[in-house]
């Protein structure tokens, strides 16, 4: 039988547990974001090197616009650059044979700051879908802490079913949210 201090041992227990458990994702989260960035700047310094190096290669100015997108880590408007630079075949110097490697160097470079990105921006969903279901179900716990005594009222002796209906719930909101926080554990140390 569900009492009254069960209910708020229950909720109590949710509540501080989610809340410790969404700062710990969120580190793991900031973790891996800082690795990201770290990887997306390695690749963006190598883009504006490697126009530095083959500088009749590249279309005019694309150095200089690398350069800028680098220091304000844009790195998209680098992606559509080097994508913008690969449609201009037509751009006189250089061999065909230093022409073709710089082209599959920046291939490389690319098309890693691409999938780079992606990844970045699912760990971000994947973090506020988490920290939206951890701020619910707190919520949830700490207003039925304040609601536990209205669920017990002295004069029903009867089963309480809307107690169990809503430790039920507060469990099964729980539950899920540990599962979304398998999702950035998974997202975090696996990829």
């Amino acid at each position: 039988m569900i009492n009254e201090t069960t209910l708020y041992y229950i909720f109590s227990t949710i509540s501080q547990t989610l809340a410790g458990a969404i700062a710990l994702m969120a580190a793991f989260i900031l973790y891996r974001l800082q690795v990201h960035n770290s990887e997306l700047d390695y690749r963006s310094e190598a883009i504006w090197k490697l126009s530095n190096s083959h500088p009749n290669i590249f279309p005019y100015g694309f150095n200089s616009t690398v350069y800028d997108l680098k220091n304000i880590k844009d790195y998209q408007g680098i992606i559509d650059e080097c994508n913008k630079a690969q449609r201009l075949n037509d751009v006189p110097g250089g061999s065909p044979t230093s022409k073709n490697q710089a082209e599959k160097i920046l291939d490389l470079h690319k098309n890693e700051m691409d999938k780079i990105l992606i990844m970045k921006s699912t760990s971000i969903k994947i973090l506020k879908k988490s920290m939206f279901c951890t701020l619910i179900t707190i919520i949830y716990s700490v207003a039925m802490i304040f609601v536990t005594p209205l669920l017990f009222n002295k004069c029903i002796y009867t089963v309480n079913a809307p107690a169990i209906v809503f430790s039920i719930l507060g469990i099964i909101m729980f539950v899920y949210c540990l599962y979304t926080y398998k999702e950035v554990v998974v997202e975090t140390l696996v990829k």
